[in-house]
This record gives C-alpha cells, sequence and structure tokens, in this order.
C-alpha cells in the first residue's frame, strides 16, 4: 500500500526534471514542427480490436478503448448509422474534427460460488474527440463516467471480472494531451492528462475485446490511471520500436493533476518499452519488453518499514497464426515485499469469423493467473497461493454500431480464498458506438 505522501517519502530530482523535460520537449515540438512531419491519419493507423489489421505496422499512442467507427462508401439513404458516419467524415474532412460516442452497459450473474445468486450491472459511457491542429499534431480528449460497482466486492476481489465496473460516476476527463509525430512519423511526443498503458503493453490480441482486466492488460505493471503524463515513442525501423513515458503517482482521476504532478516530493511512475516485430512465416506480431519504476514509498507487508522504490518488469506478446487466428501470452513481475501479486501470467487467443460468413464476429478465450506473494499471504488467513481466471467469449456484432458479447468466467480459488474453490460467472456485454 501507497504511504501518505505526508509521511516519509523521498524523491530524486532527476525523475522530476525527467518529467518537466518530456514536457517541455513535447511543448517545442507542437510549436515548430510544420515542415518536420507529414500529416498523420489516425483512423488509417488505429489498431482494429482483434488486432489482425496492422499488426507489424506503427500504431499510435493512446488508442481509445474502441475501435474508430468505419462509414460505408455510399449509405443507402434509409442506413441512418451510414449517413451519420458520412456526416461526421464531412466534418473531419473539412475541420479536422473527429469524435465517437461510446455506450457499454454489462450484467454478470454468479452461477456457483461464493455469493452466488448475485446479478449485478454496471455502465459505461466515453465521449472521445480528437481535433487535428498543424501538420503531424492533434489533440485528444476523453469525457467519460458510468455507474456500477460489478460483482467485486461479492467475488474475486483480486482480478476485476468487468473492466468497466467501478467507473465514477460523475463525468469527468479522462484524457486530455497534445500529440505530435516527427521525422516522417517516425518520433512520436506526447504530453497531458492520459494512460501510460494507452501506450504500453498494448497487446492487439489480449486487448479491451476481453470483458475481464487481467486479459486486457498486465494487473503486475502498477501504472496510474488518468493522471498528467509524457511519453516518447521512436519507431527506428518497421520491425523495431522503443518508447518511454513518466506519469505522476498520486493524482486523481477526477482532477487535472497539477495539484500534485508538480509538487517537491511528489513521486513518479516511469516505463521503458522495446518492441520487435518480426513477421513468421510471413505473419506479423510484436514482441514486447517492458521495465517499470515507482518513486512513492511502499510499506512492507513483513513489518520492515518501507521501500523508497519500487521496480518490476513484464513481457507482452502477441502473433498472428492465420488468416482467422491470433494469439497473445503476458508475463510480470513484481517486488514480493510490496506487491500483492508477486507474478503474473496470462495466454489466449481470438478467432475472427468462427461461423461462416459471420465476418464480423470474435471468438475469444484466456487464461490468467496471479501468483500471491508470500509476504502479504502471511498477513491473512486461509489465503490461496494463486488465483486463476478462464474466460470464453463470443462476440457477436449484430449491426455495425452495436455488439453483443455472451461471456463467460470460471475463476479457481476466488478471492484468494483458500476454503473457496470454484466460481462460475455469466454475464453479457454490450458495444454501441455513434
Amino acid at each position: 500500500m501507497k504511504i501518505p505522501t505526508s509521511q516519509t517519502r523521498s524523491i530524486s530530482l532527476s525523475r522530476a526534471c525527467a518529467l518537466t523535460s518530456i514536457v517541455l520537449l513535447s511543448t517545442a515540438a507542437f510549436t515548430g514542427a510544420q515542415d518536420a512531419a507529414e500529416d498523420f491519419d489516425f483512423e488509417a493507423l488505429a489498431a482494429v480490436e482483434m488486432g489482425f489489421d496492422g499488426l507489424g505496422e506503427p500504431s499510435p499512442p493512446n488508442q481509445p478503448y474502441e475501435p474508430v467507427s468505419e462509414a460505408p462508401i455510399a449509405p443507402a439513404p434509409d442506413d441512418w448509422y451510414g449517413q451519420w458516419q458520412k456526416w461526421k467524415a464531412g466534418v473531419k474532412d473539412r475541420w479536422g474534427t473527429s469524435f465517437d460516442f461510446y455506450f457499454n452497459p454489462s450484467d454478470h450473474y454468479i452461477v456457483a460460488g461464493p455469493n452466488d445468486g448475485i446479478n449485478r450491472g454496471a455502465l459505461w459511457f466515453n465521449f472521445h474527440l480528437e481535433q487535428k491542429l498543424w501538420q503531424g499534431a492533434r489533440i485528444v480528449s476523453n469525457t467519460r463516467g458510468g455507474s456500477g460497482h460489478g460483482l467485486g466486492r461479492y467475488m474475486d476481489s483480486r482480478f476485476k471480472a468487468v473492466t468497466h465496473s467501478n467507473e465514477a460516476t460523475g463525468l469527468y476527463v479522462s484524457h486530455l494531451f497534445l500529440e505530435q509525430k516527427l521525422f516522417n512519423d517516425k518520433v512520436t511526443l506526447a504530453a497531458g492528462k492520459m494512460d501510460l498503458l494507452d501506450s504500453f503493453d498494448t497487446n492487439e490480441v489480449g486487448s479491451w475485446n476481453f470483458v475481464p482486466y487481467p486479459l486486457a492488460r498486465n494487473p503486475a505493471i502498477p501504472a496510474p490511471y488518468h493522471s498528467l503524463a509524457a511519453t516518447v515513442k521512436w519507431d527506428v525501423a518497421e520491425w523495431f520500436y522503443a518508447e518511454a513515458g513518466i506519469s505522476d503517482s498520486d493524482g486523481d482521476v477526477t482532477e487535472t493533476g497539477f495539484n500534485t504532478a508538480f509538487r517537491s516530493d511528489e513521486a513518479y511512475f516511469s516505463i521503458y518499452e522495446i518492441g520487435i516485430k518480426p513477421k513468421l512465416l510471413g505473419r506479423p506480431g510484436t514482441y514486447r519488453f517492458i521495465y517499470w519504476n515507482d518513486t512513492g514509498d511502499l510499506g512492507r507487508y513483513d513489518g520492515g518499514g518501507v521501500e523508497s522504490s519500487d521496480s518490476g518488469y513484464a513481457l507482452s506478446f502477441d502473433q498472428k497464426i492465420t488468416d482467422h487466428l491470433g494469439l497473445f501470452a503476458r508475463y510480470g513481475y513484481a517486488d514480493a515485499a510490496v506487491h500483492q501479486i508477486e507474478h503474473f501470467w496470462s495466454f489466449g487467443g481470438t478467432y475472427s469469423e468462427p461461423i461462416p460468413g459471420r465476418k464480423k464476429d470474435t471468438l475469444g478465450f484466456g487464461v490468467a493467473q496471479g501468483l500471491l506473494s508470500d509476504d502479504f499471504r502471511a498477513t491473512k488467513s486461509a489465503t490461496s497461493a494463486t488465483t486463476t481466471l478462464f474466460n470464453l467469449y463470443y462476440k457477436i456484432q449484430v449491426q455495425q454500431w452495436v455488439s453483443v458479447t455472451p461471456d463467460f468466467q470460471l475463476i479457481l480459488n476466488p478471492n484468494n480464498d483458500a476454503d473457496d474453490d470454484l466460481g462460475f460467472i455469466v454475464g453479457l456485454h454490450v458495444e454501441m458506438r455513434f
């Protein structure tokens, strides 16, 4: 757990300087990049949700949580959604403005295990807005909110069974950042309020297409969310890139972050990633190697005081196997003295068009396991060494603007309770975008 700032916390001046330097570098780039970069087409480069289009190509950082809507070339007069997308495309062409609204309700039911019979829903919505500023530059914002805590308080508190649950009930700005691409889009700078994990560990196959969080991201990476941050990415070659980011560790998701990010005693979270993009047997994949560091003071579970700095590492791989099948795998390590999960791993895959003719449907399967630290377990009673999650989903693309996903989760040792052997959850997740 984090020790409050008012207690003993030390932070190196170099961390603060690093954040300031990246912000200043980004600001300078925004004002002088007219001749240094070409136009940045976000929709052309944005990764498709299942990750089968664009793998092996440079992808933009800080992508929204959903794929950008695709408009038909010539929508029929009675196709309201096609006409709406056509109008939006015209706005983008004329003004450089693009936007999407996402509305995602979900409902899950505990069939077996602790608190069986409990049914809870969650709602998440987001307004995504982009504005092209000048050549190679854009400003991005997400305004979001929601309601519902899902099943987290009843089962599986270590693994978040429903990613979009526990959202802030009021409207707030989760992302507001400037991005500048330089040197023929080889270098990308970004600064503002953002999530570092929108740029790092962005596994194209194991992503937000999965409902449970541990199959969409790596819970062993303790990156802060919706905080002031800065990132730089260098696409060295088509097959290799390197990137770094730094973020305020103590910002509140519903606040701007200026009240915490530049305090003299503030802690910072930094993360570094290199990616290799080979084409194995002619098919693309990405292999990411990640290191992170947090300068905040963390209390030791063994009662041995605090650690003034903490670090860990992670792996994130995805690989296209056939025209329809993609696989992914993750691993993460964190210090057992100050983190509940010492080791984490996951793997799985997605299969597009599982039923012939249903080209937009997707079948997905994944397994995730967290291995709890012995130091943490020593502070609890009847705590199992692991929690394991099995997830199966089938995404049905009902219309261009709406999909329905039946979701099945089997949990071994839910809540890491050694007395609870099994939990089973069924749910329905709906995604709408306009």
